[in-house]
């Protein structure tokens, strides 16, 4: 179970970084390229940035753990699913504020 949890925040992690790749390029029109991740993992992933190296730390921004696993497809208990709905009658301002003092934290 380890090692699948490990694979899957691995490509979570790769999708995040070639989506942010992919709208940087588009937004600033600088060439993105060879996505790879770095062991040990700090920073997660790096690329280069024309014929400089950049270096891309990677956070999972979640209004809670019961959401994360609800994004991830995992099954929610009866109570899950009503904190979620209770979650999701929150204004998107404090649930984001929440998650971003939780993760600087």
């Amino acid at each position: 179970m380890k090692r699948s949890s490990d694979e899957e925040k691995r490509q979570l992690e790769h999708d995040a970084a070639k989506l942010f790749l992919r709208c940087y390029e588009q937004q600033l029109g600088i060439h993105m390229r060879n996505i790879w991740h770095n062991e040990p993992n700090k920073p997660y992933v790096s690329c280069y940035q024309e014929d400089e190296q950049l270096d891309i730390e990677i956070a999972h921004l979640y209004a809670s753990e019961t959401e994360a696993m609800a994004v991830l497809g995992r099954p929610l208990s009866m109570q899950m699913q009503r904190d979620l709905a209770d979650m999701a009658q929150k204004p998107s301002e404090h649930r984001l504020r929440a998650a971003l003092e939780r993760l600087l934290k």
